[in-house]
């Protein structure tokens, strides 16, 4: 009989368990709020995001409410990609894939913080589950599943696409296959909506990212901060290792290949993406299935590696366990956390507000937290383009503030003759009789020439479209 560790089904229990309760223990980070208010609305798009994260926190909402219908998904759809991985990989040594998988600080961070990238983890385990099937099997019901993970991993992240290209570049022969064809119908006719829900909002999510946010100027160290970045989550004792195997494993068969090409692939290119401006960490967060089905039969095969992988995994588990007390149990007064209780703060406000609507000023953070703690009506007025949120994409609940009192919460952006105090600090406020925006307010500048030397003067002729 295998001994406990050996077993899938007690490793995946004690990681469902653990979640809950860090769940439980850990409030909400303010992204968290902001795609709670997504499920307020569930559509086919939404100015940041593909849909998928709203899509299930609405879902989990019918049925469970407050923090645990926006992390109860989470921990499910972790839990279960991790059991995907194990099937893709089929380990010998169960405790060993575990404790390598539980030494990346991703593999936690997913496991129970919601964000975008905890659907497109379990979709990207999902298609190499499937992946593995299709490539011993060619069958239409294979084919067709495989088609809705890709629409679906689109659905969840755009990131998707770069699993899909570069996981294809070993397997070219899968073009002789009729399947195959019918694959990439299905997912073009499932991604069909988000498409066309791009379509007709003048593609606003792609126009942000790509040409209205304002890019931060290059950096030397945007390389460095990436490469620094993949080292830490994914373990920054077992990383190097981790990452080391990924290349000396053999490639012994076509699903292997094209799980190298996918992690090599996707880590290149967002290595160069630091050289045109800043990367964020988590961005490979998906790469949790393939790097697993890269190295797993190399640290099981090379026992020197084996040695090594076991110290420094141990040494991982005992200091993320203690990032996670730390985090549930606020050991270390004064440390600054993305997991701060704004319950009180909401509730300030909403004392101060009363019956009134609150409106906020440039970040969604806030009035997310506001809305999520205290379910009463809040609205948020971007006053700079790189502060662009689904709120912009809400033009009917806009005008429904039209004319009514609100309560303005300030910040540099407008100046309030009051003041309440919140947790020791100081919030301008200001009450508005008749509460007016200008959001949609379309000034263009005619004629203007392609350039201008220091010190001309110009005279500009504006038209401008009140809708």
């Amino acid at each position: 009989m295998n001994n406990w560790w050996n077993k899938a089904g007690v490793w995946l229990g004690a990681w469902l368990v653990i979640n809950l309760l860090q769940s439980l223990a850990t409030p909400l980070a303010d992204d968290e709020a902001y795609y709670w208010i997504f499920s307020l609305h569930p559509d086919w798009g939404y100015f940041n995001h593909p849909p998928f994260v709203g899509w299930m926190i609405a879902f989990f909402r019918t049925v469970i409410e407050g923090a645990m219908a926006v992390r109860l998904p989470t921990i499910l759809l972790s839990t279960a990609g991790i059991w995907l991985t194990y099937k893709v990989v089929q380990p010998q040594k169960t405790a060993l894939f575990f404790l390598i998988l539980g030494s990346m600080v991703i593999a936690h961070v997913l496991g129970f913080v919601t964000t975008p990238d905890v659907p497109l983890f379990f979709f990207t385990a999902l298609y190499f589950y499937l992946l593995a099937q299709y490539l011993k099997r060619d069958h239409w019901s294979l084919a067709l599943s495989l088609g809705l993970t890709v629409a679906l991993m689109g659905y969840s992240k755009y990131q998707g696409i770069l699993v899909v290209v570069f996981s294809l570049l070993p397997l070219l022969f899968l073009l002789r296959r009729w399947s195959f064809w019918m694959a990439i119908l299905v997912a073009a006719i499932a991604f069909f909506p988000h498409f066309y829900w791009q379509y007709s909002h003048d593609f606003a999510t792609f126009r942000f990212h790509l040409m209205e946010r304002m890019p931060e100027s290059w950096k030397w160290h945007f390389p460095l901060d990436y490469l620094g970045g993949q080292l830490l989550v994914f373990g920054p004792f077992v990383s190097i290792p981790v990452l080391w195997a990924v290349f000396k494993a053999k490639r012994k068969n076509h699903l292997h290949q094209s799980a190298f090409w996918t992690v090599t692939g996707t880590l290149a290119f967002f290595f160069l993406m630091s050289f045109k401006g800043r990367t964020e960490a988590n961005w490979t967060s998906f790469l949790i299935a393939p790097l697993m089905i890269c190295t797993q039969v190399f640290f099981e095969n090379k026992q020197k590696w084996q040695w090594w992988i076991k110290r420094l995994g141990f040494v991982s588990l005992i200091s993320l366990a203690a990032v996670r007390l730390i985090l549930a149990f606020n050991l270390i007064p004064g440390l600054k956390t993305p997991f701060e209780d704004k319950s009180s703060w909401a509730q300030t406000i909403a004392d101060k507000a009363g019956d009134r609507p609150v409106v906020f000023y440039s970040s969604y953070q806030p009035v997310s937290n506001y809305m999520f703690h205290t379910g009463k009506e809040g609205f948020l007025i971007s006053m700079d383009r790189n502060s662009g949120s689904q709120f912009v994409m809400w033009p009917d609940w806009e005008r429904s503030l039209q004319g009514r009192e609100v309560l303005n919460i300030c910040n540099g952006w407008v100046n309030c003759p009051d003041s309440m105090l919140i947790e020791g600090q100081q919030q301008a406020y200001r009450f508005v009789d008749n509460w007016r925006s200008y959001n949609y307010l379309k000034i263009d500048a005619l004629d203007l020439p392609d350039k201008m030397d220091p010190g001309d003067s110009l005279e500009v002729a504006l038209t401008l479209t009140n809708p």
